[in-house]
């Protein structure tokens, strides 16, 4: 249509002269003007469900919960608590066996361990009283022990991590040590051993935010601002998040 329009117009611009062309020129330009040329913006998002989890309310998408639970992952297993307070009976069916089947896993690790632990050399040992500890804390950690049974198992798990350092000095233990002594509301003892990880070669960043914490609950709001301010710039995301809250 606009080929023919042109053509119809041809011999009146050409017979106009200049000043026919002039305005023509400019009629387009204002078109063009009204009219940019964009890029195509593609308008499919990917979806992201967003969950709603509340005591008496609802689960917006029920496979994506699903897909959650499926990955394992302590942190994400410790907030999935509160599905049992879900309104949906397959929901809560899931998480409860979800939860029961990965403590049976554990337990069962922990039973082979401590079967292994006295046949163990002096160079196995630390490692076996290291999982066990790393066991009872998960156990913790992820949310499946609960009230009173949180407690013996931090403690369990604190037992190990000792036993372990009296054989050998292992930062890792000693960080796993103070981060359960944290968990206990032990912070004398935690900033000793969070200061030993540190000594005996872990490094000082990955320490930095549990000693952050020892001191805010100690009320030294000086040294977590210190410590805050040395590691402000280390490219961790999780350290970086926490350091903005409190510094």
């Amino acid at each position: 249509m606009k080929i023919l329009r042109f053509i119809i117009f041809l011999p009146i611009i050409v017979l106009s002269g200049p000043a026919g062309l002039l305005l023509t020129l400019v009629g387009a330009l204002s078109r063009y003007k009204r009219h940019p040329k964009v890029e195509r913006i593609e308008t499919e998002e990917p979806y992201i469900p967003r969950i709603e989890i509340k005591r008496g309310g609802s689960i917006n998408d029920e496979n994506f919960v699903i897909r959650i639970i499926r990955s394992g992952y302590p942190k994400t297993l410790r907030s999935l608590k509160q599905l049992h307070l879900s309104t949906r009976e397959e929901i809560r069916l899931l998480t409860f066996s979800l939860f029961s089947d990965i403590e049976k896993e554990i337990f069962k690790k922990i039973d082979i361990l401590n079967r292994k632990l006295p046949q163990a050399d002096e160079k196995e040992k630390p490692n076996i009283l290291y999982n066990l500890a790393n066991l009872h804390w998960e156990l913790v950690f992820s949310g499946i022990a609960e009230r009173e049974m949180r407690e013996f198992h931090l403690k369990k798990a604190l037992n190990y991590c000792l036993s372990a350092l009296e054989v050998k000095k292992d930062p890792k233990i000693s960080l796993l040590g103070g981060r359960i002594c944290l968990a206990m509301g032990d912070t004398e003892r935690a900033e000793y051993l969070l200061k030993e990880a540190i000594e005996i070669g872990m490094p000082y960043e990955k320490v930095a935010l549990y000693l952050m914490e020892v001191y805010f609950r100690k009320r030294d709001w000086k040294k977590v601002v210190e410590i805050g301010e040395s590691v402000k710039d280390v490219p961790d995301e999780k350290v970086i998040a926490i350091t903005r809250v409190w510094v």
